[in-house]
């Protein structure tokens, strides 16, 4: 080995007049040129190390002579022939780490990224691990490397770095060397990061030391060393990296967040100049309610990007929860972006499990995250919080509520802006105050009915359309638990007392003003619960019950939901109450009616208690009436025995409605309303008489209109009074009422015909 390679390397050192380095590929060659040097002293001493084997030992041996073990164990090596060759090698590196040194620090001063730098303060890498990673990128950059390290290593198989190559290049003696060993083992940085890896695809000679182990550069890091920062393409369908939106929550105008996430800044800061960077912040709310535009809107604020992380995808995918955890929290460093955990109640779905994976997650977050958001619908029943798992996080709590009436008036009015909308302002109120939304699907709402209205070719967005938009909306959960009923009919189909009407009119009204009155006249703070609409229908079976639920339904816009009882009781001990805290729960999100059908059988009255069964019986009624009168909606109750309910539960009714059999005036509208303006009818129906002499409730004369109808299609001919009569006294055998042939003969037609 010349000394023409050591003066090129000075003679570079003194050309090179730039005081900083133009980007990290200029500070990666660089510092390639320094292990260019290292290399060079190693290759002296190899070359030594060989001359004096050959003293002692024949070429290609077949067998450990005594002369070689001699020699090995006097490692009496001698480079005294090299010195001063090896002397100005070091000097040389010395003044190449000096001029790096400088330039690195000249390059931060002009704001320009390093990688390998950022690399070095990310993960706190010592000297020996940044060194570490120069020897494994060579090869990735430099194929002459290959043959280089094969060389040095004495085997031509050998083309990836050792970790006793890495001792031999950068130790000078072997206590140096023993300490640096320490440094590199399976524990250290290097291999927890997963900046290398041991290369388990290149076999070690067989039986071989640790030492022998290959070390390969992780891809990930490789990207990232040469200035290509993209997510890791194992993480792609788990993450997402998200910019900041510059309007942050200024979309939402009077959104409480906004101070929120103000103070959260400042908690922020406050620990950020104290030292203390691993801070936790748990949001709870629905989705949609603005969590992740909190999140946004903080990273806005400080000046970073968000890592969302799907955690569904991440439990499903085959690479494994633990291993996945770890890229993920080290993707955050590499993009320098706080760390968003999606749905993260998906971890609980058994407590074990959850308990180990929350150690991996915490144990990674304590390592890794500076800042982190996990984002869930509800509080988890053990919470999220480790407890005696040996990380100290600073972890915080927060609830976001759907917001109130003032609040979702403005959101509305702010994204019905942009949208032709027939009388803007009083929409927004109307809405307002109908749906519970979240900002998200006020927005989701609005883009629904703009497409209804192109669809349509209207001008204009109308309110039914909107209506329309806010139950699409609106949870769906409850179409597992009830049977959503079509709300078909309106104020002109029912044939009702006037006072039962009147009632029925109110419901609606209250409904429509409840802002008004609970926020604006601050009824809200009088009442802790029982601002919902309690209503109870009361009336035999076909008096209409049914039908007035869809109307109301239909005039507010509302989903109406009827509850199936065989599917809510249960004879379990405390399956009911489960049962039916579900479908309250769902009905607070769905914005919809809530119908009891035949309550009587659920809400009846609660009675001495002589055994087990009484008591737990008693125990499901008290639960029910906790639960109306904590639903902020509106639940129907209808029975056809008033009687039968308990007593607790008719005094919290916030309304009754009676439901009468129908008077024969009231018959004979039924009977009217009953065909549809198409259906074809003979002159000779007389609906006077049907009134009169056919006495049965308003359903039962649906029926009886509905079955006449076929028995016309199947004669080919119009709808008849011998239609009507044969069909009513099939009727009259179902209910089990008596059929008078005398009494219910009709003019006009032969007895035979009936």
């Amino acid at each position: 080995m010349s000394t023409a390679n050591v003066s090129k390397a000075q003679h570079d050192i003194m050309e090179d007049s730039s005081p900083y380095y133009e980007d990290g590929l200029a500070h990666i060659q660089e510092e390639l040129q320094r292990l260019d040097l290292l290399i060079q002293r190693r290759v002296l001493q190899f070359r030594g190390m060989q001359k004096d084997v050959e003293q002692y030992t024949p070429a290609m041996p077949t067998y450990v002579s005594d002369q070689e073990v001699d020699w090995l164990l006097s490692r009496g090596y001698d480079y005294s022939y090299e010195a001063d060759l090896i002397e100005k090698i070091n000097k040389t590196i010395g003044e190449l780490e000096n001029s790096i040194r400088h330039k690195v620090e000249n390059t931060y001063q002009n704001e320009v990224s390093l990688p390998l730098v950022q690399l070095t303060h990310m993960f706190g890498l010592s000297w020996l691990e940044v060194q570490s990673l120069i020897i494994c990128i060579a090869p990735e950059l430099r194929r002459s490397y290959d043959r280089i390290y094969a060389y040095l290593q004495d085997d031509i198989t050998r083309k990836r770095p050792s970790i006793d190559l890495v001792l031999d290049l950068l130790s000078d003696d072997e206590q140096e060397r023993w300490r640096m060993r320490r440094n590199l083992s399976t524990g250290a940085g290097l291999f927890r990061h997963n900046l290398l890896h041991i290369d388990t695809d290149l076999q070690s000679p067989s039986g071989s030391s640790g030492l022998a182990r290959f070390l390969q550069l992780d891809m990930r890091i490789l990207q990232y060393l040469l200035g290509n920062n993209a997510i890791d393409h194992s993480l792609e369908n788990i993450v997402s990296i998200v910019q900041p939106d510059t309007g942050g929550l200024e979309q939402y105008p009077d959104l409480h967040h906004k101070k929120v996430a103000d103070r959260l800044v400042e908690h922020y800061f406050l620990h950020k100049d104290g030292g203390e960077r691993q801070l936790l912040f748990q949001l709870y709310g629905p989705e949609g309610v603005g969590k992740k535009t909190l999140a946004l809107h903080i990273c806005q604020r400080i000046g970073c990007p968000l890592l969302v992380v799907d955690i569904p995808a991440l439990m499903a995918h085959p690479l494994g929860y633990e291993k996945l955890i770890k890229m993920v929290c080290r993707e955050s460093l590499l993009q320098q972006a706080s760390l968003y955990f999606e749905n993260i109640e998906c971890l609980f779905s058994s407590e074990i499990v959850s308990n180990v994976q929350l150690d991996i997650l915490y144990k990674c977050l304590y390592e890794y995250g500076w800042l982190s958001f996990t984002a869930a619908s509800s509080r988890p029943s053990q919470g999220l919080l480790p407890i005696n798992r040996g990380v100290s996080l600073d972890s915080y709590e927060l609830d976001l509520a759907i917001p109130d009436e003032t609040t979702s008036e403005n959101i509305w009015r702010k994204q019905l802006e942009s949208a032709p909308v027939v009388d803007e302002k009083d929409t927004s109120r109307v809405l307002a105050t109908m749906f519970r939304l979240t900002p998200g699907q006020i927005k989701h709402a609005v883009f629904s009915a703009e497409l209804d209205r192109l669809s349509s070719l209207k001008a204009k967005v109308d309110l039914e359309m909107l209506s329309a938009g806010c139950r699409k909306e609106s949870s769906q959960g409850l179409s597992h638990l009830a049977t959503k009923v079509a709300p078909r009919y309106v104020w002109a189909d029912l044939v009702l007392p006037e006072e039962t009407k009147s009632i029925l009119h109110s419901v609606c009204t209250q409904v429509r003003h409840q802002h008004q009155v609970f926020s604006q006249w601050g009824f809200a703070k009088k009442l802790a619960y029982g601002r919902g609409l309690s209503v109870m229908f009361s009336g035999s079976p076909g008096t209409g019950k049914t039908m007035a639920a869809q109307v109301m339904a239909n005039d507010l816009q509302l989903d109406l939901y009827k509850i199936d009882l065989s599917g809510v009781v249960s004879k379990y001990i405390g399956e009911t109450e489960k049962n039916l805290n579900r479908i309250f729960n769902e009905a607070e999100k769905s914005n919809a009616i809530l119908f009891f059908d035949e309550a009587d059988a659920l809400f009846g009255k609660r009675t001495e208690v002589t055994d087990a069964h009484d008591r737990y019986a008693n125990i499901e009624v008290s639960f029910l009436l906790q639960k109306i009168e904590e639903h902020n909606g509106i639940v129907i109750l209808a029975t056809n025995f008033r009687n039968n309910m308990d007593d607790a539960f008719v005094r919290r009714i916030r309304f009754i409605a009676e439901f009468p059999f129908p008077d024969q005036a009231s018959r004979l509208k039924i009977w009217q309303k009953g065909l549809p303006a198409e259906a074809p009818l003979q002159e000779n129906v007389d609906f006077d008489w049907l009134a009169g002499k056919i006495k049965v409730s308003g359903g039962s004369i649906k029926n009886i209109v509905l079955n006449a109808a076929f028995y016309a299609a199947e004669d080919e001919a119009p709808i008849d009074m011998k239609h009507m009569l044969k069909s009513s006294r099939l009727e009259f055998q179902k209910l089990g009422k008596l059929w008078d042939r005398k009494t219910m003969h009709y003019a006009g037609l032969e007895a035979g015909e009936l």
